[in-house]
């Protein structure tokens, strides 16, 4: 039973800790938020940050298929910006603010 415990308590801890390829020590709920702010600024920047979560879902998920990934990826991105949205951030402006003083040179 110890051994079960901690091979879950490894793995649980290896999907959250830093060390993701992208580089970055934000974590994985931040970083769809920013994917987000980043999908109402530019597609170039859109797509760089889309890729680097969906990079994480699919170590964190690596039992998903390449289809289920994207939808997840999707499903949190817009999730968060709904949440961002019930923030007060709704404007371009505001998404390009958010994603300059918590995003910008994260990855």
């Amino acid at each position: 039973m110890k051994r079960i415990i901690f091979l879950t308590l490894f793995t649980v801890t290896a999907a959250n800790a830093s060390g993701f390829p992208d580089g970055s020590d934000m974590g994985t709920p931040e970083m769809a938020k920013c994917s987000a702010a980043a999908l109402k600024i530019d597609m170039k920047t859109w797509k760089q940050w889309y890729a680097a979560l969906e990079k994480r879902y699919s170590i964190i998920y690596s039992d998903k298929s390449k289809e289920e990934l994207e939808a997840y990826t999707t499903e949190r991105v817009m999730d968060k910006k709904k949440a961002l949205n019930r923030n007060g951030i709704d404007s371009k402006r505001a998404f390009k603010n958010y994603f300059d003083i918590n995003c910008a040179g994260e990855i």
